[in-house]
């Protein structure tokens, strides 16, 4: 009798298939880092920073201005930890902000 495959395992093989697998826990880290920022800054700010990209360790956040930058350096910690929750495996070490101007950061 054959036993049923998970969705899970089907779309861990075809992404390993594709050769995305990095791509794909790059994507799974910024979406879980994004939530997290969203978390850090105050009512109705959400669009003031975001994960941008993930470089060397370095968990890069685009902000629309200096105090979304230090809402978010002050969370780091926090931050840190909550995609390490979501993604264990992430090398993931430190958070750096970067300001952008509006158009940059959407």
């Amino acid at each position: 009798m054959r036993h049923p495959v998970s969705i899970k395992d089907l779309l861990g093989k075809a992404v390993q298939r594709a050769g995305i697998d990095r791509q794909v826990a790059v994507a799974q880290v910024l979406e879980a880092a994004d939530e997290a920022v969203r978390r850090l800054l105050p009512r109705g700010r959400a669009a003031d920073a975001r994960a941008a990209a993930l470089r060397d360790g370095a968990l890069i956040v685009a902000c629309r201005h200096a105090s979304a930058a230090q809402a978010v350096a002050r969370g780091a910690p926090s931050l840190l930890d909550a995609v390490k929750r979501a993604s264990p495996k992430a090398d993931v070490r430190r958070v750096v902000t970067r300001l952008e101007s509006d158009e940059e950061t959407r």
